[in-house]
């Protein structure tokens, strides 16, 4: 599939996938004929007759929509209705600001619409006195994003906050509200650049990838979805691990078929052979029956189990960060590649702390289990040769003897053994490093549909005691969230007191 091609459009938003369902039926209008007889005017067909016309009409249209704020309008007549408050987020914001952060809310959003709505979201949840303005040092609307990342555009204050007038100004000042400007005045009002500074966004475009690209700042992505992602791979985490064993004992008894055939092969051509021999050839082949029953059997356990793959989350889709069992989808490779840190929501962050380091998951590479192996491949196969010439033929769950023998079986550690995560299993919550990232600190947060940015600590100094999931070699998605069981208190505890002194423990 060429994704590159006109015939496809990426769904990377909330405002994208509302296209692609009202796309999907007027496809279904345009089929049974009804589009042309029950439209209304001004209603042109000769704009609609293909799926191609009708895919860009219907782009227009909501665009056109969101442009003039009619959208938007409906939103602050009832917002209860379409916006979900989040209590802790202004205790995030709060908490970041306290800690020295300095914050800036930058949106595409104008004034008239930002200002009632962030107070909904804030105002209720922060305290006397204070109102949503208090939680940034600066405020950017109308910012014209991606344009703002690449571009040098004017900049205007707004001097009267209720009628929305502005002035024009040439830099940026803290504790005032702005229109326009560019990413290059953000940097001059904090006296800081690239990696000092910590981008959040939710939308892998124009907030992650241009941010990445023309500014290399410290990208963080807001992925709604991880949350009833990481909850489904909760819950098929039996069924994911009965798939894992299978494909090892397959791949088990892959390896010990082509052995011997091998050996047989060598037996045949008269070469010396350390399985077959006049003696143990007819017993040999029958166990070479046994074997392919034995993997057919499997095989159709393996395939029922791969067809069901998070079949409990889509049935169509399966897992939103996978492509099957073993890959990736194309959505979790572009958030690995613009990403250093991704979350189901800002307030995710509270469950840390402000002084929170992050840091990228070990990634293995094919070749490290080389170094694993303890015991030469001949002689393991021997021993499951052995094993599985003691079963019966319709066994198909024979499990081979540890290739490490005993000992190596008793040092194992248990499988339900907890990775080291600050975040509880119980929690929805959860927050990610992707391993692009080298590392990331904990910087300021956003709402759920408008972007923030914020001056980020240096990456250097820290103690790599305070990551996110230390000790763990992972694949850098959202997998090793839900493994986690130990409450956050209890996690940070362990590393205060073995280090009183750290001042990287606070």
């Amino acid at each position: 599939i060429a994704l590159r091609g006109s015939r496809w459009e990426f769904m990377n938003t909330l405002f994208s996938i509302s296209e692609g369902v009202l796309y999907a039926q007027l496809v279904e209008k345009l089929d049974d004929g009804s589009l042309v007889t029950e439209a209304r005017p001004p209603f042109n067909e000769s704009k609609c007759a293909t799926y191609t016309q009708l895919a860009d009409a219907c782009s227009k249209a909501l665009f056109t929509a969101h442009v003039n704020s009619a959208l938007k309008a409906d939103v602050l007549a009832d917002p209860t209705r379409f916006v979900r408050r989040d209590e802790n987020l202004p205790l995030t914001l709060m908490d970041q600001k306290d800690a020295g952060k300095k914050l800036v809310l930058i949106t595409n959003s104008d004034w008239s619409y930002t200002n009632p709505i962030m107070s909904y979201i804030c105002d209720e949840f922060l305290p006397p006195g204070m109102g949503w303005l208090d939680l940034f040092d600066a405020v950017i609307v109308s910012a014209r994003k991606p344009a703002f990342f690449s571009e040098n555009m004017p900049l205007y204050e707004v001097v009267d906050r209720e009628k929305g007038l502005m002035q024009e100004r040439f830099k940026l000042e803290t504790g005032k509200v702005y229109c326009g400007g560019n990413a290059r005045m953000v940097e001059r009002l904090f006296n800081c650049e690239k990696d000092e500074l910590l981008y959040i966004g939710d939308h892998i475009y124009t907030d992650v990838n241009m941010v990445k690209a023309t500014m290399r700042w410290r990208t963080a992505l807001v992925v709604q979805e991880l949350e009833s992602e990481v909850e489904a791979l909760a819950e098929g985490r039996e069924q994911r691990e009965q798939l894992q064993r299978l494909l090892r004992h397959k791949d088990i008894l892959s390896n010990s078929m082509n052995h011997v055939r091998t050996e047989f092969t060598r037996y045949e051509q008269g070469r010396p052979s350390k399985l077959f021999s006049d003696e143990t050839v007819g017993e040999l082949t029958l166990l070479m029956q046994r074997l392919i029953k034995t993997m057919s059997d499997v095989d159709a356990q393996i395939d029922e189990l791969m067809v069901n793959e998070g079949s409990h989350l889509n049935p169509y889709w399966g897992y939103m960060s996978r492509a099957g069992y073993a890959d990736k989808s194309h959505l979790m490779r572009q958030i690995e590649k613009y990403a250093d840190i991704y979350m189901s929501r800002v307030s995710n962050m509270v469950r840390y702390t402000p002084y929170m380091y992050f840091r990228a998951h070990f990634q293995s590479l094919a070749h490290d289990q080389i170094a694993q192996d303890a015991e030469p491949v001949d002689d393991y196969i021997i021993r499951s040769s052995h094993a599985l010439e003691a079963s019966t033929a319709a066994d198909s769950h024979f499990k081979p003897p540890d290739p490490r023998g005993a000992a190596g079986a008793a040092e194992s550690p248990p499988a339900s053994a907890p990775a080291a995560s600050a975040m509880p299993h119980q929690d929805p919550s959860m927050l990610a490093t992707s391993p692009s990232a080298s590392s990331a600190s904990t910087s300021s947060a956003s709402s759920l549909t408008m972007s923030t940015m914020s001056a980020a600590e240096p990456s250097s100094g820290r103690d790599p005691r305070t990551t996110a999931s230390p000790g763990t070699p992972a694949s850098g998605t959202s997998d090793d969230v839900q493994e986690g069981t130990a409450p956050v208190d209890d996690y940070y505890a362990p590393s205060a007191s073995a280090s009183p002194n750290d001042d990287d423990i606070a």
